[in-house]
């Protein structure tokens, strides 16, 4: 497989030529201002005469990637990308906070209960003389242990829990502000994997 880039005007273009109708032409890249093409010659195909040849694909690939060939991004096109990279951090940020949650609450169904309620339920089994209540219980499960270690474990945890909870939503807001502001979130996903 080779490449090459001609200038048309030393190509034997005319309709009864052998080059107009072949597969390199046909497939090759013209220029924009239509005065060079851009060919691939693969299998038993032979360069022609008179072009500039390229060896590798990366020396092509830099060829044909300058602005002879690319046009340049219209308005409309930055402001699309520039929106599918917001998305796409906002999306990376979201998944971080996800994590660092998951990793404070391991064991622990939050679904359907905030802190206040898990340190309530904890709190309520403990006045009560460590009886075991359905929620309790479910914990017991899920974690294992006594009903004394897991009610102790969730009290003492719950503040540990807060602070966590407390820093991801700052950097998560942290987070929302440097993609607004288009700076680099790497810090800030570095500080969420970290915690």
């Amino acid at each position: 497989m080779s490449w090459a880039e001609y200038t048309k005007s030393s190509l034997d273009l005319s309709a009864d030529g052998p080059i107009i109708n072949s597969r390199p032409y046909v497939q090759g890249r013209q220029s924009l201002d239509n005065t060079k093409v851009f060919v691939r010659f693969i299998n038993d195909e032979s360069p022609w005469a008179g072009g500039t040849q390229y060896a590798t694909a990366s020396e092509a690939r830099a060829q044909v990637t300058k602005s002879d060939y690319v046009t340049p991004p219209t308005a409309e096109e930055i402001a699309e990308e520039a929106a599918a990279l917001k998305e796409y951090q906002r999306d990376v940020l979201r998944r971080a906070v996800v994590a660092a949650m998951k990793r404070e609450t391991q064991g622990y169904p939050m679904e359907g209960y905030s802190l206040d309620n898990l340190e309530s339920e904890a709190k309520r089994c403990k006045a009560a003389g460590y009886d075991n209540n359905p929620y309790i219980a479910d914990l017991v499960t899920r974690i294992g242990g006594t009903v004394k270690k897991v009610v102790d474990s969730v009290i003492s945890d719950t503040r540990k829990t807060r602070i966590h909870v407390f820093k991801v939503e700052n950097l998560k807001r942290q987070g929302i502000k440097t993609i607004n502001s288009g700076g680099d979130l790497k810090p800030v996903i570095a500080e969420l994997r970290a915690l």
